[in-house]
């Protein structure tokens, strides 16, 4: 490690479908390059002399993740303490062991899974349009990988901060009396929720505390040992991780269970209310779905994590100061596969049937509840430095972008269950876009303390500049030495890439309609429908129509009906694969 302090790293993976595969193959790859630069930095301390490589430190302190960002997240909680092996050739993946990304997000999970019926037979209701079953055994195995044989990782903190966003739908309840009421509270109820992690292989049974803004955390701390699955802690993560990915309607809601102390321990930060029940319960139940239906992209957790490192807050000018790339200490990294894209149309015709309405309503609810004003003013300005993103990019052979950028995008964001070949794609280009990211776009001015003379020598610099097409360094206006005015300075990478990972790899095959069985896929859509629909008769609609006709609907459902809606959904599948050209 340098002298100077490591420059803070925040991961935060947005909501993704089966777009997981995207976010789990820039992971893979930016792994992959700490993880080279990392073993280059102790080769310089083992020989000595000049050094070869920048010698800075970076820091992972946090990771953040709603919907398939917190699978993912949770997957590499588990892989950064693992023995992991990034994929570097792509005809020959790691055993799956040793890469779960790789193998949870493109080889185990499948539509042909998830449109099986066990989770019919284990409720006795349904409870989500496709079967999770098979969801809980991939996140266990996620969770069973090897340890690292050598020394942990340099550039992961321990304990390492994980913040998980749920959609909790039954609520805090938070309350408050208005002047002259003695006996009646009025109030809300809070239903974005959040649950945190700690992974370490230090803390023991010490529990350590996380702050947020200088409060200590209101959520429950779980003390992890790598490489051991099967323990309540690891069994909390992957609840955790299936509830944030628990997609309304389509994936199995997942109950939690916590503490209620966990909430009465830190007032609620936007009001500085303590929780509204009477009595304090032993245990608080929640059903909890996707977390990023209120919080798809909770970079605030991150970067109010980072912000409090110290337990204090800082005022606004040490924090308008901290965003410029001259005196940065930290930022976060959003990786996106499906980034929101605005689109306004002039002409605009209401809609007022009650069927328009009521999806209207939800899709306002979903877009106010995940606004966030103070983010979107940091990301419109150029000169913030702490906040980044990576986001699916794909050209042709003139290097034209092409649409959609990943084979995942079809369907609503659930595409990729329809083919491996599509996932195997989303990862390839996500590590394909990391490297980008990584060559180009992840930088500081070379004035940035991180950069001392000690750990990035000017001898090196000159290689390390990042340059445009034509070879000429990229220069960004920084404050002068003296305080006034200011001057052109040359950007130098924060992760420097070294061979041969500063080789882009290759644009991974474009994956095709005809890589799906479409025969076998139309069987399994309609033996789910049937059954589904059958036992959603029986359950749902016979108490309220009696015997007699429950009966009648279910043999209207079964000889009639199941089929025209498997038809339906399987016209519907074939005109979202043309988009895939």
């Amino acid at each position: 490690m340098s002298g100077t302090k490591p420059f803070q790293l925040g991961l935060v993976m947005a909501g993704a479908v089966s777009a997981g595969a995207y976010t789990a193959g820039v992971v893979d790859y930016l792994i992959a390059a700490l993880d080279h630069w990392e073993h280059a930095k102790r080769e310089d301390a083992r020989r000595g002399g000049p050094l070869t490589v920048p010698r800075h430190d970076v820091m992972i302190q946090t990771m953040t993740g709603a919907s398939a960002g917190a699978i993912t997240a949770a997957i590499t909680s588990a892989a950064l303490f693992a023995e992991h092996r990034p994929v570097l050739n792509a005809a020959a993946p790691p055993p799956p062991r040793n890469n779960r990304l790789y193998d949870c997000w493109v080889e185990q999970i499948d539509i042909a899974k998830l449109l099986g019926t066990a989770d019919l037979d284990r409720f006795g209701q349904v409870v989500s349009l496709l079967d999770s079953s098979i969801l809980a055994e991939i996140g266990q195995s996620a969770l069973t990988v090897d340890r690292l044989a050598a020394s942990p990782r340099s550039y992961i903190a321990d304990p390492l901060a994980v913040f998980l966003t749920v959609s909790n739908l039954r609520g805090v309840p938070y309350a408050f009396s208005l002047f002259g009421e003695k006996e009646r509270r009025y109030g809300m109820n809070a239903h974005m929720d959040t649950l945190r992690f700690a992974i370490s292989e230090n803390l023991g049974a010490q529990k350590p505390a996380f702050s947020i803004d200088g409060m200590q955390s209101l959520d429950p701390v779980a003390l992890f040992e790598p490489g051991h699955s099967g323990r309540p802690a690891w069994d909390q993560l992957v609840t955790a991780a299936l509830a944030s990915g628990a997609f309304p309607i389509g994936l199995e809601p997942r109950t939690i269970e916590r503490p209620g102390a966990d909430y009465q321990a830190q007032p609620y930060s936007l009001i500085g209310s303590q929780p509204g029940w009477d009595e304090e319960p032993w245990v608080y139940r929640f059903v909890a779905v996707d977390g990023g239906l209120m919080s798809n992209e909770p970079m605030s957790l991150a970067h109010a994590f980072l912000r409090s490192e110290t337990g204090q807050r800082r005022s606004e000018v040490e924090l308008r100061l901290e965003q410029s790339g001259h005196r940065a200490p930290g930022a976060l990294v959003l990786i996106d596969p499906f980034p929101n894209e605005i689109e306004y149309h002039r002409e605009y015709w209401p809609a007022k049937s009650l069927v328009s309405v009521f999806g209207q309503m939800f899709s306002a609810l979903k877009s106010q509840a995940r606004f966030n004003a103070e983010e979107l003013e940091l990301a419109a300005n150029p000169d913030v430095y702490n906040r980044f993103a990576i986001a699916p990019s794909r050209v042709d052979a003139t290097g034209a972008a092409r649409e959609p950028a990943i084979a995942s995008a079809i369907m609503g964001g659930f595409g990729g269950f329809l083919s491996r070949s599509f996932r195997r794609h989303d990862f390839h280009l996500g590590r394909r876009n990391c490297q980008a990211f990584l060559a180009r776009h992840f930088s500081l001015p070379e004035t940035n303390p991180v950069f001392s003379e000690d750990n990035f020598p000017t001898a090196l610099r000159e290689a390390y500049y990042l340059r445009d097409r034509e070879g000429r360094r990229i220069e960004v206006s920084v404050p002068k030495g003296s305080g006034r005015g200011t001057e052109k300075r040359p950007l130098l990478p924060i992760i420097p890439l070294l061979s041969p990972l500063d080789t882009s790899p290759p644009t991974p095959p474009w994956p095709h309609a005809t890589d799906i069985d479409f025969v076998d896929l139309g069987r399994g859509v309609a033996h789910r429908v049937e059954e589904a629909g059958a036992l959603m008769i029986e359950t749902e609609l016979r108490p309220m129509l009696g015997p007699v006709t429950a009966w009648a609907a279910k043999r209207a459902w079964r000889n009639v009906l199941a089929s025209r809606v498997t038809a339906a959904i399987m016209r519907a599948i074939e005109r979202e694969l043309g988009r895939l050209g």
